[in-house]
């Protein structure tokens, strides 16, 4: 589930009424076979040893906050996630975190909001019209717990960090189409050199 709340959206004229605040949580039981994290390239930078299994119930929670004005907006959430591991006799409870923090702006001036962006004039070159472009920022990590890898839970070769850093433009051709493309630096354990090196990925 998620809940939002916006304090000041039926002021739309007041500056803060772009400002939402929201949480969102989950809980479920967990199957035998554990996930692995991957980056936006696809790249497994963590996984489970194949003997280490769920067991019980997995939960998360997240924070978040959004906050768009005119033609900008930022975006920033955390988020937890924890359950029990077992492998073989031995069994901890785990926890991983994640959080990113973002921003964006429409150069072409339309207004932006958590909903998306609509361009003032759909794509159509016979009129001179090229729909709205966004560009924005972000920077997210996740962070595996030490107890994962001090208990011997990991794959051999598994990183315990993952730092992005991403750039990129959206361009609106009308309400219901948008093209993207992003540039991400992905470093791991924060070392570029390291025994995994740093990924560079372009999104289209």
């Amino acid at each position: 589930g998620r809940v939002v709340v916006k304090p000041l959206a039926r002021s739309p004229s007041h500056p803060l009424a772009g400002l939402g605040l929201a949480f969102a949580a989950s809980t479920g039981t967990q199957g035998d076979v554990l996930p692995s994290f991957r980056t936006s390239g696809q790249q497994i930078f963590f996984s489970y040893d194949r003997a280490a299994i769920g067991e019980g119930v997995r939960n998360r929670v997240s924070p978040q906050a959004f906050y768009y004005y005119k033609a900008a907006g930022a975006f920033g959430e955390y988020v937890r996630s924890r359950g029990t591991v077992r492998k073989d006799a031995l069994a901890r409870e785990i926890t991983h975190e994640s959080w990113q923090i973002a921003g964006s702006l429409v150069v072409t001036g339309e207004p932006s909001s958590d909903h998306g962006v609509k361009p003032a004039s759909d794509f159509n070159p016979g009129t001179h019209t090229w729909g709205a472009l966004q560009v924005a920022a972000r920077y997210h990590v996740l962070s595996i717990d030490p107890a994962a890898i001090a208990s011997g839970f990991a794959a051999a070769g598994s990183s315990r960090e993952a730092r992005a850093f991403t750039v990129g433009a959206n361009w609106y051709l009308n309400p219901f189409v948008k093209w993207t493309f992003n540039v991400e630096r992905t470093v791991f354990d924060g070392d570029p050199n390291g025994s995994r090196h740093g990924e560079n990925a372009i999104l289209v």
